[in-house]
């Protein structure tokens, strides 16, 4: 089951105003609970979540070089970039993952060691930068995201 980042501050938000309404009235603990419990199931279905978070990416162009999955393996020449799905494994276990994608999203590679890794396996070795392309709260979305496909 994956989560779909995007939803959660929605459901944060909704949450404190469900909480501040029913705070002091029966059963109010009982329906904050019923009420977490619907946001949550809402924010794990992850096949409108990979809809939702491909279309993202579709509008922002990185699907032009990047896909969800690898599907080049009987292609001659490497793919222009890393699948998503081989990002997340790459990048699985890694605490400092997602500041450092997020970071490569926004600004590109160059800019710290390692960003020549996938040499040799993809077409690109350098990602250009797409600050203008997508904003910050969406390349933190779309890299959380993509750090849940590590299956």
């Amino acid at each position: 089951m994956r989560i779909n980042f995007a939803k959660w501050t929605s459901i944060i938000v909704s949450l404190r105003m469900v909480g501040s309404f029913l705070r002091g009235r029966p059963l109010g603990i009982l329906s904050i609970a019923v009420t977490l419990a619907l946001l949550v199931h809402a924010a794990c279905g992850s096949e409108d979540s990979d809809r939702t978070m491909l279309e993202l990416a579709r509008k922002r162009g990185c699907l032009s070089c990047h896909s969800l999955q690898d599907d080049n393996a009987v292609a001659a020449a490497p793919p222009a970039a890393p699948s998503f799905r081989e990002i997340a494994k790459r990048y699985k276990g890694d605490k400092d993952a997602h500041a450092r994608l997020v970071t490569t999203v926004l600004q590109g590679t160059g800019s710290h060691p390692g960003d020549r890794h996938w040499a040799g396996k993809v077409g690109f070795t350098r990602m250009l930068p797409n600050a203008s392309e997508i904003d910050p709260r969406e390349a933190r979305t779309l890299v959380s995201w993509i750090l849940t496909l590590d299956k």
